[in-house]
């Protein structure tokens, strides 16, 4: 009878098998690039561009285009 000590086991009951599946790799090493800021803060940056541009064009750069209180708004204000 052939004397072998290595018993028939599923390979995952095979630790150093299993440990070096686990262990990072060379090729796993690189970490995943992080986006740019202009990437990410981009979209929000031209949201608030446009809705500034936006209240130039309605209200006027200086702000002469906002209509006067009507005469409910004053009396609403005086009693308040």
């Amino acid at each position: 009878m052939p004397t072998n000590n290595k018993i028939n086991m599923s390979p995952l009951f095979d630790e150093e098998q299993v440990a070096a599946s686990l262990a990072p790799s060379e090729t796993k090493k690189r970490s995943p690039q992080k986006p740019s800021s202009l990437r990410t803060w981009g979209p929000a940056m031209i949201v608030v561009a446009g809705v500034l541009f936006l209240n130039a064009v309605l209200l006027g750069p200086n702000g002469e285009r906002i209509p006067p209180l009507s005469e409910h708004a004053i009396r609403t204000r005086e009693l308040a």
